[in-house]
């Protein structure tokens, strides 16, 4: 054999290695890049659960933090003070530990005090009874309503004493 036969064979050998290399290189190019547009998809689409969850439970949260807190009122028969004369209460709160912070009123009324432990266990809050214009007394009896809203201790407990009455005329007859 020539050496130009030679030099040609080994140049057709390298061609069709060549050849076969490309080819190689473009199917498992294809196959990788199969696996790898699956794998994103499939990453795509656990991110696209996890955002539309995150979304359900923030409008959620929302919705929650949006809507009118429901107060739980307590109520209390006010028998020491006279009945369709008392104009105000006067409320003392205490709280056995920490700070209690809340709402009063009296059953009926529209006008709500807010009270604290804190500022109001040593200072009465004057708390309006209900006026009754058509009757011309206020309501009998009378029923203090109450809400906590906050409280610094779980386990403190409310005490609320009567400091007193101003009645209809003005006058502080206790």
């Amino acid at each position: 054999m020539s050496g130009q036969t030679i030099s040609q064979i080994v140049m057709l050998l390298a061609a069709v290695t060549l050849a076969v290399a490309t080819y190689c290189a473009s199917y498992f190019g294809r196959l990788d890049a199969a696996k790898q547009r699956k794998e994103t998809e499939a990453a795509q689409a656990a991110v696209s659960t996890m955002l539309s969850k995150i979304s359900e439970n923030t409008v959620a949260l929302l919705a929650r933090s949006t809507a009118a807190p429901t107060d739980v009122w307590n109520e209390v028969e006010m028998k020491n003070v006279p009945p369709g004369v008392t104009d105000y209460l006067l409320l003392l709160f205490v709280a056995d530990k920490g700070r209690i912070s809340g709402k009063v009123r009296i059953k009926g009324s529209g006008v709500v005090s807010s009270f604290s432990t804190t500022a109001n266990s040593k200072v009465p809050l004057a708390v309006p009874n209900l006026w009754l214009p058509k009757q011309q007394h206020y309501k009998i009896p009378t029923v203090l309503e109450y809400a906590v809203t906050q409280k610094t201790e779980l386990d403190a407990t409310l005490s609320i004493f009567t400091q007193g009455w101003i009645d209809s005329a003005g006058r502080e007859p206790h």
